[in-house]
């Protein structure tokens, strides 16, 4: 450091500058002083730094750093009682606890003992302002009240967690600064807790200490209360528990029993209230159920402990522990606990696996004394039809220095398999090694022995010798990790340090092995220390017995050198026929019942961290099912590894109606790190999915089809683009009619990503509560275009329950979706032919025939596409009940067609429905007179009308005299057996209509079939029937209708139609029945064309023969490129 500087004036008046120049900073000083008899001192001053080191400056480097300021100051006052000082200035930059805190402002006064002042704080990892009072003559006395807009405490040094944050308002009220004497409160009000993006809102927290006749220390909050009461110094709780345990088992070397114990008492009461906080964040996997309590009671100059909790339900790791007991207590220099749990579930069942591993009426128990621990373990499980309980037994004592663990006692049942620790075992820890002794353990034919040292230097081995030990015991390990393992082991296995590194020496042999349920063999496992190389040698195969001979399906063999930086691996390994299903455990996310044998050889070389693998892998009769797209593909073919990459070149892959699709790319990575997939498939016909609703909610159905498949990206981002086009055997399912999916979720707040998290948290910004997504976890972005032809069936469902559309039409439709949940449709699709089944409770249940023409539009939101469709559904009635009166005969109760259609438009998830009535055969003027009877701009007697039909045959009748109830009961009932006959088969519609008779109209039966054949291009739909009167009591001939339509064209463009129709039908007919034919033929061809104008009515719609040459042979070249 430098100083320079002037004075100018007298001892009592003066003026001074003073500079303080460092390499890293400049501090500048201006002060004014004053002195007179009459007003005391008059002090002005002016601090000014520029990354000044000022820690350096006074000696506390650890404390502070550079400090960039500029403060103002004024002092005045007679003496300390009368001295008054105010500070205003400016922070731009402070290092304090190796932090640089950025932008805070200070004011403030002192006078007679009080400080008041204000804080703001602007720093990006420090949002807040503070209000401050400070008595020096009372205590002292601290109030304080803050608004922190936002704190990182990782950020700023204060805590060691991952990504934590906080936001709060607090009011402080504190006497005193000493931990054990002071009281205070601290009061915490909104406060938002932020872990990664998780957020844990805490309405209201309470902190209360007090220091009377008793230490008084409650919390409360809307997670737990706590509260500990009695007379004690919090700072010495620690170390007098340890003192106290220390009394019953040796703890800690410091303590000692000869020290007099203080006259400190407590009594400690903690309940939870919620355990999600420690579950996600304090300690992970740890959930204690609401209620969970503890209560205990100490008196530390007796060295008394009384302790009790309760718990329903305590989870870690996957372990559930229900009805959760524990008791301490302490009485004639003997420490007895006692733990019991009425379930404990080590592993639940899954959709995958039903089996469930669990142990009931656990309990865990013992005394200590004289450095001596007694413990033991039972348990007991009675809702099994095998035995399964246990009887541990054993102790752990200490003595200078020295902790001897023994079993002595053991009986446990497993499944009715005794197993049991033989006595004369000893585990001896002590400051230099871990010495095991006669720990030998079996049960049924199987058993395990271990004895030496655990390494911890060169010359300590640990042996592990097996005898007929079968592989499954290690289920509950092995299992955790992905695989099963299966047979008997014999041999030794032996672990040495030799220069630090653990090393393992093995000669063991594994009959029927059995690795993922699938037969092996038998194994030999060999590897042998050399010393002069620094290696292990590696000698392992497994040889295969079958019904032609012994065959090695594995073997290994090669070097491992652990202690060299590089090429670590010298390994060689071949496999032959090894059965594929092995690996499926480990992609049973993605794919399952694989099937099929492998081949290959690999060299292993590099290291742990960066291994090398080279050679290929030749797949024969191989297949899977990708249970996402719940499709099973087979292929027989090779993938080469390189030392940087996958290859799958001209991979070629089977659906199981025989369809192929040829696969080339290949899966680059680093050392097996940071995978990149380029991966193309092409086909002209292959299964491309078939799910049910089951499996997917999105889409599901069969779809069969043509086109490209490009898969790129890293293993945790994978992007598919698909473009597809429809063939025979499309049937898609779109199940619109749940209502939860689309609802509102008004509580997220999207952000700009540019947004900087300072800005985010000063607006009070929500972050998104449900995203939980950890950098490692599986994305996926897809893309899909399909070209939509009338060979594909596309089923809607129509929300609120309003039936679902069946189709076939044409367009080109575009969705993506992602792993965030985002789903989108875009394109047209435009109806060709189909139905629309209309559901209204179970009131009506009728099928529309869709008229050619409807659109659907999709813009982006699936549930939002723009409707606009027509059905029609067709059936034969009289028009009586309307009172329409033609004549005194009864010509006008004959039956005529009605068309009803029902027209869908607005929005696909709250779709506007409205109805339309036509009488295609009827006679003008009747219409005219049924039109004036029924007001058609009237919607509500429209609908009247359109239900009355559907519902029960008939027209509403417009007075009670024209209802015949015995013929509506008859329509309703013979409605719903021509329901119930459809449901017999999809390929046929059924129906049946009867109406009785009376002294005027005629009994009448009717029987209609229609169905489509030759993948929907023959059409044929008839019905037949007869009446009969009552009054004459004779039977009218049988009359019916045909139509037969056949599709000469696949697109539909040209039609063949054919018809029967009977004149009785007609109304002009019906009463002269034996005056003409009674029947109508036709045959006709018919000819479709859509167009814009008249161009395109006349424009060639297929290529010229020779066009479409060429244009195939510059695909077939383009494929050949790529």
């Amino acid at each position: 450091f430098t100083a320079k500087g002037s004075f100018k004036g007298y001892y009592e008046d003066f003026k001074t500058k003073l500079s303080i120049h460092s390499e890293e900073g400049i501090l500048n000083t201006d002060v004014d002083y004053k002195n007179s008899k009459d007003q005391g001192i008059a002090i002005e001053a002016r601090l000014q730094s520029d990354q000044f080191l000022m820690g350096k400056l006074l000696d506390i480097q650890d404390v502070f750093g550079h400090i960039a300021m500029d403060l103002n100051m004024n002092a005045s006052g007679t003496d300390l009682s009368t001295l008054k000082i105010d500070v205003d200035g400016f922070f731009s930059s402070v290092d304090f606890m190796e932090y640089p805190y950025q932008r805070i402002a200070v004011n403030g006064w002192y006078q007679k003992d009080s400080i008041k002042g204000t804080i703001r704080v602007g720093d990006k990892n420090l949002m807040m302002g503070a209000d401050v009072a400070l008595n020096l003559s009372q205590g002292p006395l601290l109030k304080a009240q803050m608004n922190i807009k936002y704190a990182d405490p990782v950020k700023l040094h204060l805590v060691s967690s991952d990504n934590f944050r906080i936001t709060t308002v607090a009011d402080l009220l504190m006497e005193g600064f000493d931990p054990d004497s002071m009281s205070g409160k601290l009061i915490l009000n909104n406060t938002v807790l932020y872990f990664d993006d998780r957020k844990y809102p805490v309405q209201h927290v309470e902190l209360l200490k007090s220091h009377d006749e008793q230490d008084l220390i409650e919390i409360h909050s809307d997670y737990a209360d706590a509260r500990m009461e009695g007379k004690f110094n919090i700072t010495e709780t620690g170390d007098l528990l340890a003192g106290l345990f220390d009394h019953y088992y040796h703890v800690d070397d410091h303590t000692s029993d000869s020290v007099i114990r203080p006259q400190q008492q407590a009594a400690i009461n903690i309940e939870v209230k919620d355990g999600i906080l420690v579950e996600e964040q304090l300690i992970p996997g740890l959930y204690l159920s609401p209620g969970t309590n503890l209560h205990a009671q100490i008196d530390y100059s007796s060295n008394e402990l009384a302790v009790m909790m309760n718990s329903e339900l305590i989870e870690y790791s996957g372990n559930s522990l229900n009805g959760n007991k524990f008791v301490l207590n302490t009485g004639k220099d003997v420490l007895t606990y006692d733990y019991s749990v009425n379930r404990i579930v080590l592993k639940d069942s899954t959709a995958e696996d039903k089996r469930v591993f669990g142990i009931d009426n656990f309990r865990l128990n013992g005394s200590v004394e004289n450095d001596s621990l007694a413990w033991g373990i039972y348990w007991q499980n009675m809702d099994s039809l095998l035995k399964n309980s246990a009887v541990i037994e054993g102790c752990l004592t200490y003595d200078t220095g020295v902790s001897v663990l023994r079993i002595r006692n053991t009986e446990v049942y497993i499944n009715d398999t005794l197993w049991q620790v033989e006595q004369g075992n000893s585990v001896v820890m002590d400051t230099a090694a871990i010495h095991i002794n006669n720990l030998v353990l079996h049960g049924a034919q199987s058993r395990m022995s271990i004895s030496g040292e655990f390494p911890e230097s060169n010359s300590d081995t640990l042996n592990v010798s097996f005898n007929d030990w079968n592989l499954s015991h290690f289920d509950i390990v092995t299992k955790m990790y992905g695989f099963d393992l299966n047979g008997q082991i014999n041999g030794v296995v032996e672990v040495t340090r030799p220069f630090t590194n653990l090393t393992f020496e093995t000669d063991l042999k594994i009959k029927n092995l059995y690795f993922n349920r699938q037969y092996m063999g038998t194994a030999t496992l060999q590897s042998k220390w050399n010393n002069a190389s620094k290696s292990v040698f590696i000698d392992s195969d497994i040889i295969r017995e079958g019904s032609s001979g012994q065959g090695r399906v594995f073997s290994a063999i090669g070097y491992y050198y652990p202690f060299r930086e590089e090429e670590n691996f010298d390994l060689k390994i071949d496999f032959n026929r090894l059965k594929i299903k092995t690996i499926e455990p480990f992609f049973i996310e993605y794919v399952s019942n694989i099937e099929g044998v492998a081949s290959g050889n690999f060299k292993l070389t590099g290291t742990p961290e960066s291994p090398q693998l080279v050679g290929m892998v030749d797949m024969k009769r191989a297949a899977m099912v990708v249970n996402y797209l719940n499709t099973k593909y087979s292929f027989s073919n090779a993938v080469i590894f390189e030392p940087d990459r996958i290859n799958f070149n001209e991979l070629v892959i089977y659906d199981t109606l025989g369809n192929n699709a040829n696969i080339k790319g290949y899966l680059t990575h680093n050392h097996f790190k940071n995978s990149v997939f380029d991966v193309r498939l092409s086909t002209d016909k292959l299964l491309f999915f078939n799910t049910t609703r089951r499996m997917n909610d999105l889409y599901y159905g069969t779809a069969v089809t043509s086109g490209d498949l490009l898969l790129t990206g890293d293993a945790n981002n994978l992007k598919l683009k698909i473009e597809v086009s429809t063939l025979d055997g499309t049937k898609v399912n779109l199940p619109l009619d749940y209502v939860v999916e689309i609802s509102d979720k008004d509580y997220i707040v999207f952000i700009h990503p540019e947004d900087s998290v300072d800005v985010a948290f000063m607006q009070e910004e929500e972050l998104p509560l449900d995203q939980t997504e950890e950098e490692n976890q599986l994305s996926y972005d897809i893309n899909l275009k399909m070209d939509i032809n009338p060979k594909a069936s596309i089923t809607i469902f129509v929300p609120n329950d309003l039936g679902k559309i069946e189709s076939k039409g044409r367009g080109v439709l575009t969705t993506n979706f992602n792993s965030d949940g985002e789903f989108s449709i875009s394109g047209d699709y435009t109806v060709d032919n189909g139905l629309f089944n209309l559901r209204i409770a179970n009131l009506v249940n009728k099928r529309f025939e869709l008229v050619k023409g409807g659109r659907i539009s999709w813009s982006g939101d699936p549930y939002l596409a723009n409707l606009n469709i027509k059905g029609v559904y067709r059936l034969k009635t009289n028009i009586s009940s309307l009172g329409i009166m033609i004549d005194s005969t009864s010509d006008y109760k004959n039956k005529v067609i009605v068309e009803c259609y029902v027209v869908l438009t607005n929005q696909l998830n709250n779709p506007n429905m409205r109805f339309e009535l036509r009488l295609p055969d009827l006679d003008p003027d009747l219409q005219r007179a049924v039109f004036a009877e029924i007001d058609t701009t009237n919607p509500a007697m429209l609908n009247q009308q359109v239900m009355s039909l559907l519902v029960l045959g008939s027209f509403s009748a417009s007075n009670a005299s024209n209802i015949t109830l015995s013929s509506s009961y008859y329509t309703v009932i013979t409605n719903q057996l021509s329901k119930m006959l459809s449901r017999i088969s999809d390929d046929f519609d059924i129906g049946i209509n009867y109406k009785p008779g009376d002294q005027v109209s005629q009994e009448e039966f009717e029987f209609a079939l229609s169905t489509q054949l030759f993948n929907d291009r023959l059409s044929v739909a008839g019905n037949v029937g007869m009446t009969y009167d009552r009054v004459q009591r004779n039977a009218s001939n049988i009359v019916g209708d045909v139509d037969i339509s056949y599709k000469l064209t696949e697109d539909g463009r040209w039609v063949l139609k054919a018809y029967n129709h009977s004149n009785v039908n007609s109304w002009y007919n019906y009463s002269n029945y034996d005056k003409v034919s009674p029947y109508t033929q036709g045959v006709g061809v018919g000819y479709t064309k859509e167009f814009n104008n008249l161009a395109e009515l006349f424009k060639r719609t297929r290529p010229r023969k020779k066009d479409k040459r060429n244009s195939e042979s510059i695909k077939n070249e383009e494929d050949e490129e790529l």
